[in-house]
């Protein structure tokens, strides 16, 4: 990773990464500035060999059943440590993706396409072409494993995409306080930005703290 990447990073997500990657000197907590916890990581041996989860599908705007149904077979609902099945984020080394279960992703695509003739029979027949490097499936990579059941936590629960008319994504903060994005991460990295909402891998700034006199003025 890059240290524009970990800036992006909120502290948990850092404080995770580091105990990851030295397991013989873990954190409980960090009172600091993020940024000196940033050059810590960057200072440990094969963290640039950790990269950010890639696309797992493609852009597609055709809004047909079967874009629909393989962007959905190939989302990551989240990430498990691949020896104990414990949650983990995408950024840990043993981190392995888990997609959304059959039943879940048919109800969406029933939902969507209430007409049309599909099964679970057909979302495996996807999953078998993606599989097998069909070229009309190119693009799309499937998670490592898929349960029978999504896993409801009490923290999955209570997590839900924020109000766009209330927040701001990073490139849309930076542009509100006048920030290239290289001024926007290192003032992030100071500590010097409130602290984001992120979900599913994407931070968002609530509108009314970016735009707040003081903030805008420092």
């Amino acid at each position: 990773m890059t240290y524009e990447e970990l800036c992006e990073l909120t502290v948990l997500e850092l404080l995770e990464l580091h105990n990851a990657l030295r397991p013989d000197d873990p954190l409980k907590a960090w009172r600091a500035k993020p940024a000196k916890l940033v050059d810590r990581i960057m200072a440990i041996p094969g963290v640039h060999r950790i990269k950010p989860p890639a696309p797992t599908y493609p852009d597609d705007t055709s809004g047909s059943l079967k874009a629909y149904a393989c962007a959905l077979l190939c989302t990551v609902d989240y990430y498990e440590h691949a020896a104990d099945g414990s949650e983990v984020s995408a950024l840990h080394p043993k981190a392995r993706s888990v997609g959304i279960p059959y039943p879940k992703i048919l109800e969406l695509v029933v939902a969507r396409f209430p007409d049309a003739n599909t099964s679970i029979a057909s979302l495996r027949w996807y999953c078998v072409q993606i599989a097998s490097d069909n070229h009309q499936f190119e693009g799309y990579v499937l998670p490592s494993r898929r349960p029978r059941k999504r896993r409801e936590t009490p923290e999955r629960k209570r997590e839900a995409l924020p109000s766009r008319q209330d927040h701001y994504t990073s490139a849309e903060a930076a542009e509100a306080l006048g920030l290239t994005m290289d001024a926007f991460y290192a003032r992030r990295s100071k500590g010097r930005l409130p602290e984001p909402l992120k979900v599913n891998g994407q931070l968002f700034f609530k509108k009314s703290e970016i735009e707040s006199p003081g903030l805008c003025s420092a």
